[in-house]
């Protein structure tokens, strides 16, 4: 291998497309990125280049005054214009001379999106990318890639691209231009590709025409996605939270899907802009008909459903055709309250003299799927009780819901054992559907009488003894006599 010194030739060329420019690393000898150290060497020290740097090309950009200079054995150094080296600089205050070891930065990865800025095409001016998704930020297709002029670069490529101008060194390169550069000595030195084809020309977006970036499939997807993903902020504030088409990160927000036969994206985000002012969004081309609009934030599901009736209103003045589809695909806000909770809870009751126990269809009170709350309530007279123990609440929270799911199971489980087939009588009052536990108001007094519904049937047993020593656990009626010779529920 040999060193090569060129002197390049700056010519000034224009782009008529999307321009993405290249901001990663390079191999510029006045960058102190690329010294050991951090710093540029000075007039006495010694210039060597690493033995593990990797052969580049290197932009010489302005004149130089070091003790000595020692070419490495491989490698193409540029000097930009007409510069001078001195050599045989003395040490100073400043500069007691030392040895400058030059290292190279490791090559930009392509699909990185840090390593590229957009410019608006009229003005080169650098405009944000906060509304493109992270695969638009990468080079699409139709646009035109620059690198810095009178500058080297430093890229890895790991995947064959197209653009549709290809500008370094302020030359915009022809298919056959290219194809030349990269295979020379100083276009190897810069690019680090799979083959010599790894980037190729196409053709520009025309206008009104809504084109794809060509940046969605899984494996370039997965590349980009593996550097911007660490930035990816953990999401609050919605349950759901939904993710644009090209895009790395779930965010909270409404996704508003348009597809229409004629589909101007200047005019639809120039209307878009006006009709929302400064509410975030970002938008993406899904194919030549169709493009998702993503609306960030808590709000995002009102705004896409706001922003879906409005354009609906008047497709042409967004630059839709007038026969236009809109779907909105949104995430599940965050409700204000907390989700209600299974709960089973034993209360004394504000009626004097009796108890009652209420029941839901379903037999036991709990919070099912449907967020309805199914409570069994059971309540005794303070003035009846036999302790102020007798009166417990629990609440359980739903972070402890699996937990009572089982309590529950095992205690249906038990209720079912103790369930004893017979014929039902057709005139046990058990068959009535509210139950009431009626409370002798003193000695000598009417007895208790307790009539039984059939759901409570099924929570107990047929028995009247063992129903008895249910209302005693749960209740605390204390000490009653059990008398039951007829079935009719009746306990003393």
């Amino acid at each position: 291998m040999k060193t090569t010194l060129v002197l390049a030739v700056l010519l000034v060329a224009s782009a008529n497309a999307a321009i993405k420019r290249w901001k990663g690393p390079d191999s510029n000898y006045d960058n102190a990125k690329n010294w050991m150290g951090g710093s540029l060497p000075c007039a006495a020290d010694t210039v060597t280049f690493a033995p593990t740097w990797s052969p580049s090309t290197v932009y010489m950009q302005s004149n130089m005054k070091v003790n000595s200079l020692t070419f490495p054995s491989d490698g193409t150094f540029v000097f930009v214009n007409a510069l001078n080296i001195t050599l045989g600089g003395t040490a100073s205050p400043s500069c007691s001379g030392s040895n400058a070891i030059f290292t190279g930065q490791s090559p930009g990865n392509w699909d990185n999106p840090s390593n590229w800025e957009t410019l608006d095409s009229t003005t080169n001016a650098v405009v944000s990318t906060a509304t493109l998704a992270a695969s638009d930020r990468l080079p699409c297709t139709s646009d035109t890639v620059r690198f810095p002029p009178s500058s080297s670069v430093a890229v890895r490529l790991n995947r064959a691209v197209q653009v549709n101008q290809f500008i370094i060194n302020s030359q915009s390169l022809t298919k056959t231009g290219l194809l030349q550069y990269l295979t020379s000595s100083q276009g190897r030195g810069q690019f680090r590709l799979p083959s010599s084809s790894g980037i190729t020309l196409g053709s520009a977006c025309q206008a009104g025409q809504l084109c794809q970036c060509g940046n969605t499939a899984p494996d370039v997807l997965r590349s980009s996605c593996s550097y911007s993903s660490p930035s990816c902020t953990a999401v609050t504030g919605c349950l759901a939270p939904v993710t644009l088409a090209g895009d790395c990160c779930a965010l909270c927000g409404g996704i508003l899907n348009i597809s229409s036969t004629a589909l101007n994206r200047a005019t639809l985000e120039r209307e878009l802009t006006t009709s929302i002012g400064n509410a975030p969004y970002r938008i993406q081309v899904v194919d030549s008909n169709t493009l998702q609009i993503m609306f960030i934030g808590t709000n995002g599901q009102t705004l896409a459903t706001a922003m879906k009736e409005i354009i609906n209103q008047a497709p042409t003045s967004f630059g839709l055709s007038s026969s236009v589809q809109i779907v909105t695909i949104t995430s599940r806000d965050l409700p204000t309250t907390p989700p209600p909770t299974t709960e089973l809870r034993i209360l004394p009751t504000v009626q004097t003299g009796c108890v009652q126990v209420l029941t839901d269809d379903k037999g036991l009170g709990v919070t099912d799927a449907d967020g309805v709350e199914e409570t069994i309530v059971v309540g005794f007279n303070e003035a009846q009780s036999s302790s102020s123990s007798d009166n417990v609440a629990w609440y359980v929270a739903g972070a402890v819901g699996g937990f009572l799911l089982i309590v529950l199971l095992a205690v249906i489980i038990i209720l079912t054992s103790r369930k004893k087939d017979r014929k039902p009588n057709p005139n046990d009052l058990r068959n009535h559907p509210v139950h009431y536990v009626h409370h002798a108001q003193g000695a000598g007094q009417a007895p208790v009488r307790v009539d039984f519904g059939s759901d409570y049937q099924d929570m107990a047993s047929s028995s009247g003894m063992d129903i008895y020593e249910d209302l005693k656990d749960i209740g605390g009626v204390t000490n009653p006599i059990y008398n039951d010779s007829d079935n009719a529920g009746l306990i003393q």
